[in-house]
C-alpha cells in the first residue's frame, strides 16, 4: 500500500510527473524538503507525518485529500509509534531509577537497623547478666537450632508482630 506521500504525488502528477497545480508543486516541493531533512538526519518523522504537516488537519477535523475517510490522529493517535515508545521507554527509565533509590535506602536503613539491633542485644545481654541470667541458656530455649541466633525458617508468619517488628513467642 503506497503511503499518503506517494499517492499524493501520483494523484496530483500529469504523465511526464509534472504538478498539475501550482498549489500541487508547492505541497509536493515542501513534502521532498522535509524528506530530504528526514535523510539528512535532521528531523524524525514518518511519511504520514510529514503530509499531515504539509496537508494539515482540514474542516470538520478530516485529512485534506482523503475524502470522509477517517483522520490521521484517529488512526495513529497524536504521536508516531516511535515517539509513544521513546516516551515510554524514557517513563520507564525514571521509574526504575526512582525504585533503585528507594531500593538503596531500604538497604541503608535495615543496616541501620540491624546494627542497632545488635547494639540492643548487647546491652540486653549486659543488663541480664548484671541480674544473673545466663544469655546463651536464655537463646537455646528460644531458638530452635541452639545457635544463639533466630534464622528466618524458625520463625513462623504468625510469630512475627509486623506493625513492630518483633517476635511474639
Amino acid at each position: 500500500m503506497p503511503t499518503m506521500l506517494k499517492l499524493y504525488e501520483e494523484t496530483h502528477s500529469k504523465n511526464d510527473k509534472t504538478p498539475v497545480t501550482e498549489v500541487a508543486k508547492e505541497t509536493m516541493s515542501k513534502m521532498k524538503e522535509l524528506l530530504a531533512q528526514r535523510e539528512a538526519g535532521e528531523i524524525k518523522m514518518t511519511d504520514e507525518e510529514i503530509y499531515a504537516k504539509v496537508k494539515p488537519i482540514g474542516k470538520r477535523g478530516r485529512d485534506r485529500g482523503k475524502g470522509v475517510s477517517p483522520s490521521i490522529t484517529s488512526l495513529y493517535g497524536s504521536f508516531s509509534e516511535g515517539e509513544k515508545l521513546r516516551k515510554e521507554a524514557n517513563e520507564a527509565k525514571i521509574e526504575a531509577k526512582e525504585a533503585n533509590e528507594k531500593n538503596e535506602a531500604l538497604t541503608k536503613e535495615m543496616k541501620v537497623m540491624k546494627k542497632n539491633m545488635e547494639l540492643m542485644k548487647g546491652f540486653m545481654g549486659k543488663i541480664f547478666d548484671r541480674l544473673g541470667f545466663d544469655m546463651d541458656e536464655l537463646y537455646a530455649e528460644g531458638d530452635g537450632d541452639g545457635d544463639g541466633d533466630w534464622d528466618e525458617d524458625e520463625v513462623e508468619d504468625e510469630d512475627v508482630d509486623e506493625e513492630h517488628g518483633e517476635v511474639l513467642r
